[in-house]
């Protein structure tokens, strides 16, 4: 299962977090296994937490 936000949305909210270190989330969205294929995936930007819960299940 694969979890996943556009890079912008993860910069946008990791300046929203008070312990966010600039540059974290393009450091980690460029890893190799965030861009490895996944049999199901849920894109975090387009539903609610409990919306992508629901689709986990």
């Amino acid at each position: 299962m694969g979890v996943w936000s556009p890079l912008e949305v993860l910069e946008k909210r990791q300046r929203a977090r008070p312990d966010g270190a600039e540059g974290m989330a393009r450091s980690q969205y460029g890893r190799p296994a965030y861009k490895r294929p996944y049999a199901m995936s849920v894109d975090t930007s387009t539903c609610s937490p409990v919306e992508g819960a629901r689709f986990i299940r």
